[in-house]
């Protein structure tokens, strides 16, 4: 089980859902799922009930595209 997040680029537009072994932090490189690389600028707790919510979301990740 890992943690759940929410992805969103810095202008709003959505950038979908992944899910990461670890907890990720502001500076943090992930790989979005058609191979592009992203930097983390915020991380956004989301407190959601887990037993009310299958699969609950941690965090809305704010990401900025890398070259």
């Amino acid at each position: 089980m890992g943690f759940k997040y929410a992805l969103v680029f810095a202008d709003g537009e959505d950038a979908g859902e992944a899910e990461y072994a670890y907890q990720l932090r502001p500076g943090d490189e992930i790989h979005l799922d058609d191979s592009r690389r992203a930097r983390v600028t915020a991380v956004i707790p989301i407190e959601r009930a887990a037993e009310f919510v299958e699969d609950a979301t941690y965090g809305l990740l704010e990401i900025e595209p890398l070259p």
